[in-house]
């Protein structure tokens, strides 16, 4: 059985095409792929920072379409509070709390569910 970061990586690059809001909660949808977050997060694009609460959201979300996930940090293999990783340098820091909080990764062929598991 491939562990979660297998199958991320295997799905890379991974290009957002449109994204959705209804605060807090963020979509980044591409072709076959979908990521939710409904808990914390953060995106840091070079020299700066915004989250679901920035008066700009709109405009700053539009300017990740058409960027690619290209990576993912965690420690260990099943990507607990990731950092994706797009293709200009942009981070996408989440922090995953105790369930219903999640997020979740749709990829073809498999779903990945992050939450704290502490």
């Amino acid at each position: 059985m491939k562990t979660p970061r297998a199958s991320l990586v295997e799905a890379l690059p991974l290009t957002i095409l449109t994204f959705q809001v209804n605060n807090p909660c963020l979509n980044l949808m591409g072709d076959s792929w979908s990521l939710t977050l409904m808990c914390p997060w953060m995106i840091r694009p070079p020299d700066s920072q915004f989250d679901w609460s920035s008066p700009d959201l709109q405009s700053r979300l539009q300017e990740l379409v058409g960027r690619k996930l290209v990576d993912a940090q965690a420690d260990g293999e099943q990507l607990i509070d990731p950092v994706f990783i797009l293709d200009d340098g942009t981070r996408i820091d989440l922090f995953a709390g105790g369930n219903p909080h999640p997020w979740t990764l749709e990829l073809p062929g498999a779903v990945l569910i992050g939450v704290n598991y502490e």
